[in-house]
């Protein structure tokens, strides 16, 4: 009976530490002044970290996702609407080929950087969201912009 106390006292202790570092980090990447990454009309390059996704990666790297088809240019307007309206979503910068969001996640409130780049001569929107802080992020930026997608209706 002394080693189940001492395992569940362990248990609780260890879920005690990651609650309270989980929030420590949250509040680090709310803190933390982040500027648009885009470059030289590229998107930022991701960390090595498994946190972020960015079209502009090379399509062999596990950061790459596909950017945004927009070959009419239609898709601009709807996107920044439909983001702007998403759970989380706060507008920072928004211009005709470019916009920048920041994301405030459900669990533990951590920020992560959304970017969208509009190339109208490629027929494309590229896309790139990042966690701040953090080795992982358990796949949400990848699976925020296929939401962003399934909104969009592609």
């Amino acid at each position: 009976m002394k080693s189940f106390f001492a395992v569940l006292f362990a248990v609780a202790i260890l879920v005690a530490l990651g609650y309270f570092g989980g929030n420590k980090l949250a509040a680090d990447s709310r803190v933390m002044t982040v500027r648009s990454s885009l470059d030289n009309n590229e998107l930022a390059p991701c960390p090595p970290e498994p946190n972020c996704v960015n079209s502009d990666s090379m399509p062999t790297d596990s950061h790459f996702i596909v950017p945004i088809s927009d070959t009419d240019g239609t898709r601009w307007a709807k996107l920044v609407a439909t983001v702007g309206k998403m759970e989380g979503a706060q507008l920072v910068l928004s211009t005709d080929n470019y916009a920048y969001f920041t994301f405030t996640t459900k669990l533990f409130g951590f920020m992560n950087d959304v970017e969208f780049y509009r190339r109208p001569a490629a027929g494309l929107i590229a896309i790139r969201s990042a966690s701040r802080v953090g080795m992982l992020d358990l796949g949400t930026n990848r699976r925020r912009l296929e939401d962003i997608r399934v909104a969009l209706g592609l």
